[in-house]
């Protein structure tokens, strides 16, 4: 164990990591005041660049897309996690 750590010191790499997740922390609480479809565009984007094109097949893509498009086309109304659960209890 170095001197820093040894002695209660932030080493240049853990007061790194605190900046960096300080900064994540405050992109989140920004993001989260953003109005609800804005969110939403965001999401549909971050979950697009850990897609990987190779993971998806032809069909999965094409099923992804039709529910995509009837979201925006209001043709189905999103559930929460709580109203999801109230309809599985009810059956």
């Amino acid at each position: 164990m170095g001197w820093a750590a040894q002695n209660g010191k932030t080493t240049g790499l853990k007061a790194a990591k605190m900046k960096f997740m300080a900064n994540v922390t405050e992109i989140i609480n920004d993001v989260l005041s953003l109005p609800r479809t804005d969110r939403g565009y965001l999401a549909q984007k971050l979950i697009e660049s850990l897609d990987d094109d190779h993971d998806v097949s032809d069909d999965e893509k094409a099923t992804l897309d039709r529910r995509s498009q009837e979201m925006k086309d209001g043709t189905v109304t999103p559930l929460t996690l709580d109203q999801l659960k109230e309809q599985v209890s009810a059956k």
